[in-house]
């Protein structure tokens, strides 16, 4: 296949992950990942993780796919607001997530 999946998972799982910081691209990165990865590899499962240290995801007219989480590193790395962009409302499952990483 040409180009690179960043990590793929070859269990059970058929899993795909793309890696972006800071949004650059996210975009490209996920049709990359959804229309390429996805589509070649068989693969069950997709997430783009989008790691950034204090930038706020922008407003956009399209929304972000089910497969897109951000990680958000604040105070010197201390922790961490992961956020999941899953159209589920249930509050059993919410949206964002606080991680202690120190």
């Amino acid at each position: 296949m040409k180009g690179r999946v960043d990590i793929w998972i070859n269990n059970n799982l058929k899993l795909v992950i793309e890696l972006l910081v800071a949004g650059e691209k996210v975009t490209k990165h996920i049709n990359r990942a959804k229309d390429k990865y996805q589509l070649q590899l068989d693969a069950s499962h997709l997430r783009v993780i989008d790691f950034r240290a204090g930038q706020a995801v922008r407003a956009r007219e399209d929304p972000l796919p089910d497969c897109y989480v951000t990680v958000d590193f604040k105070d010197n790395f201390a922790f961490a607001d992961v956020e999941f962009f899953h159209k589920d409302k249930d509050p059993e499952r919410p949206n964002l997530r606080r991680v202690q990483l120190a």
